[in-house]
């Protein structure tokens, strides 16, 4: 072997640990490189399900009117199993007779202490609502709902129950008295034929003031419409004075006022109170909805 050959082979020993050392690596990072999908035009579908989109909304839709619910369906109790067939003959068959026809059940009659209310109209979550529905029915009369945090989270029952009549309404979490002059500008209560307010839960104040407020809020109804005030629930002791002025009011208005008490009901159904002792479950708000709509319906069928 002559010196040249020799060298060459010496050089080839040389670099053949690096040779081996870059394939070594080179065969460790080109699987890799493939799972984490950095290269290549390899587009075949993946097997694994893929994740659900999430939409979040930030703030509230822009529109404060809720569309128009339904009341629930009743379901109907499973049918009993057919008896046993037995050898005895059966009598001739008779014609069942007729049954009247019995009358609706009114909210306005409180559902006895223990009785399991009907499925609720959750709260819409907003701090402030305001529905204008005038030309929803030709011809029918216009009411005006004006109120508080407990009308708002009862005001799509108020819709599913009053789909016989034109409603305005305007209510805001935390709403004093006072700001009842605005909301009835707004609903235009003053052309309306039946005023709804439930207005008082967020006032302290004397019976001197009180009884301002409230007529401040009857003046700016004005003299045509039917009013109905829901007085608040005593949750404290400040609400007797407010409970008085709204009485007071209503008994010297000639029967233009009527004062509807929600205090009963929270006394015969002290479940459908939320934790806060003040504000409703969905049970408490359909409740509600329903009272408020069959005084409305009482007051326009009294003419």
């Amino acid at each position: 072997m002559d010196d040249r050959t020799r060298h060459r082979l010496q050089r080839a020993g040389d670099i053949a640990p690096w040779v081996i050392g870059v394939l070594a690596v080179a065969a460790v990072l080109v699987p890799v490189s493939g799972a984490w999908g950095g290269g290549g035009n390899d587009r075949s579908p993946s097997t694994e399900p893929a994740a659900p989109r999430r939409i979040s909304f930030q703030r509230p839709l822009r529109s404060a009117v809720h569309p128009r619910l339904r009341a629930p369906v009743p379901v109907a109790a499973a049918p009993l199993p057919a008896p046993a067939a037995t050898t005895a003959v059966a009598a001739p068959a008779l014609a069942p007779p007729t049954a009247p026809a019995q009358p609706a059940a009114s909210a306005t009659t409180r559902p006895p202490r223990g009785t399991r209310l009907p499925a609720g109209f959750p709260s819409p979550g907003r701090s402030y609502v305001f529905i204008d529905q005038a030309a929803r029915k030709a011809g029918a009369p216009a009411v005006a709902v004006i109120g508080d945090s407990l009308t708002v989270g009862a005001s799509p029952g108020l819709q599913a129950f009053l789909t016989d009549v034109n409603l305005r309404l305007d209510a805001r979490v935390s709403r004093p008295t006072l700001e009842g002059v605005q909301a009835a500008a707004s609903t235009k209560a003053s052309s309306a034929a039946v005023v709804v307010v439930a207005l008082g839960s967020n006032d302290s104040c004397s019976v001197t003031e009180c009884r301002r407020r409230v007529d401040a809020v009857l003046g700016a109804v004005g003299p045509r419409a039917k009013v109905v005030w829901m007085l608040p629930a005593t949750f404290r002791p400040s609400m007797a004075t407010m409970r008085s002025a709204i009485g007071a009011a209503a008994k010297s208005s000639g029967g233009r006022v009527g004062a509807l008490d929600w205090q009963p009901y929270l006394d015969d159904h002290p479940e459908i109170k939320s934790s806060d002792g003040i504000h409703l479950n969905g049970e408490g708000y359909r409740l509600r909805a329903q009272v408020t709509a069959d005084e409305v319906h009482r007051l326009m069928a009294a003419g």
